[in-house]
């Protein structure tokens, strides 16, 4: 039975597995996490404007994404008032991000939180 402050996964998303230098070679890691953001977003069947905190796990952070949560968030059209961080935790990254988002859904603040990994 579930309780007015249980914490779940209402959706799920992942990408293709690429190959080196394969047909992804040319995608960003900060468009492909941005594509899983929307629909994950969309099969929940919420607004971008209802995410409070993007939290983004991610090992190979790039130069020019410097901020990686922050420009997923962004391109998957969640507006700029809403918070964002990355966590690097090497391959437990996305395990970090969905945790943190747990612990603070936990906390009563978001209310809604959308965890996300980057493994590139």
């Amino acid at each position: 039975m579930t309780q007015a402050n249980d914490i779940v996964i209402v959706s799920g998303v992942r990408t293709a597995i690429g190959t080196f230098n394969g047909s992804l070679k040319h995608t960003h890691q900060h468009d492909l996490g941005a594509a899983v953001i929307r629909e994950a977003i969309a099969r929940a069947g919420i607004a971008p404007q209802d995410i409070d905190e993007t939290i983004v796990g991610n090992v190979g952070q790039i130069a020019e994404s410097g901020f990686i949560a922050r420009i997923c968030q962004l391109r998957a059209g969640i507006p700029q008032e809403s918070t964002a961080y990355s966590v690097n935790r090497q391959c437990g990254s996305g395990l970090q991000a969905t945790a943190d988002g747990m612990m603070q859904l936990q906390s009563g603040r978001p209310r809604w939180s959308s965890p996300a990994a980057l493994k590139i």
